[in-house]
């Protein structure tokens, strides 16, 4: 299973390290992540990251941020990227 916040995080962490290693190398994976999460994770009709999708990218249900949960990971994961950039 492939969660949201893995990629989110992941996503953030490609930006700060490019911006404080001044490489390109994690750009790249930063723009890796992002084509990977908005073609995959991310509901294109509706808004907002699908909470868990199957090994072959699909969604399990709608879900999003049901009761419990929250857009922690992936608004820090804006927030930080946004910072980086």
């Amino acid at each position: 299973d492939k969660y949201f916040w893995v990629q989110a995080e992941s996503l953030a962490a490609a930006a700060l390290l490019a911006q404080r290693m001044n490489d390109e190398y994690y750009w790249k994976w930063y723009d890796r992540i992002w084509t990977y999460s908005w073609n995959h994770m991310i509901d294109q009709k509706y808004g907002a990251w699908f909470r868990i999708l199957d090994s072959s990218n699909q969604k399990y249900d709608d879900l999003k941020s049901p009761a419990g949960k929250t857009d922690y990971h992936t608004m820090g994961a804006c927030y930080e990227s946004l910072n980086a950039i």
